[in-house]
């Protein structure tokens, strides 16, 4: 299956009250009602890109309004070049000292308990953005061995991939992207994880159960599937949510409390947030 072409938007961002960090997070928060799969920092620019199929001529004016946006590119990525950007810019990442998020193109490092390899194709979930990295980080708190996991949203499945590798006895890794699936099931193939099961999101039985989901995704779709959520729950599941900006906590916890469920704890890296519920 052939990659999709994608579009890069190069953006150039003012320097504000807020720190250059800051005021990329912030523009990041505003494009997730965009179908936009992932984002790079660099020192010039804020990098968002978006599959060619997905992109809409409005995208370019609508974030031009935004505040302290200077300047936009934007560039057309041929998808057979992708792995070769991100070969050239993709450096492993280490979670706690526990974990080692490499591609197979790095060298081994023993150092870790846990190591994940990811092919690093066009699929959000290398480790690298905020919200993986919170997920990754209260994951390790958890307790796995022998539950039952949903990650929803797979992208790489680098979520199913760590919990398989934390003892989960099962894992369900869900995506409504085709290459996304394809990318999950590389990577599942490369860690050797058998637990693990990549299904698209309409495959999911009604009567699912599981103890444990795992959602990075936008607040929207959050919000959206919390009712889903509930349902899949075992009755002393848990659930941990991220993608979320720390404007949107508060909407995102009173979708969760509607449906009964409990907030246990909320964990916070570069504005970006995590919530963990329990059922």
């Amino acid at each position: 299956m052939p990659f999709a072409d994608y579009i890069q938007y190069r953006i150039q961002v003012s320097n504000g009250a807020e720190s250059w960090e800051e005021r990329q997070e912030i523009i990041i928060s505003e494009l997730e009602d965009m179908p936009f799969e992932s984002f790079e920092n660099n020192d010039e620019f804020l990098l968002a890109y978006i599959r060619a199929d997905l992109d809409d001529p409005t995208f370019l004016s609508t974030i031009s309004a935004y505040e302290g946006i200077e300047k936009i590119e934007k560039i057309h990525i041929k998808g057979e070049n992708w792995n070769k950007i991100w070969e050239g810019s993709f450096q492993p990442i280490t979670i706690l000292n526990s974990v080692i998020v490499r591609a197979p193109f790095h060298h081994v490092d023993k150092n870790f308990t846990h190591e994940i390899i990811i092919e690093p194709k066009m699929s959000f979930g290398t480790g690298h953005h905020s919200t993986t990295r919170l997920m990754m980080e209260c994951m390790l708190d958890l307790h796995f061995e022998n539950r039952s996991v949903l990650d929803m949203g797979c992208g790489t499945g680098i979520l199913a991939i760590l919990a398989a590798k934390l003892g989960a006895k099962s894992v369900l890794a869900v995506d409504n992207d085709l290459q996304c699936i394809e990318n999950t099931l590389e990577n599942i193939s490369l860690n050797n994880c058998q637990q693990v099961q990549v299904y698209l999101n309409e495959e999911i039985s009604p009567n699912f159960k599981t103890d444990i989901i795992l959602a990075n995704i936008q607040k929207n779709v959050l919000i959206e599937q919390m009712p889903l959520y509930k349902s899949w729950l075992t009755q002393e599941g848990q659930l941990l949510v991220s993608g979320i900006y720390q404007e949107a906590i508060m909407d995102v916890m009173k979708s969760a409390e509607k449906e009964g469920m409990n907030c246990v704890s909320q964990h916070m890296l570069n504005d970006w947030c995590l919530i963990h519920f329990k059922n």
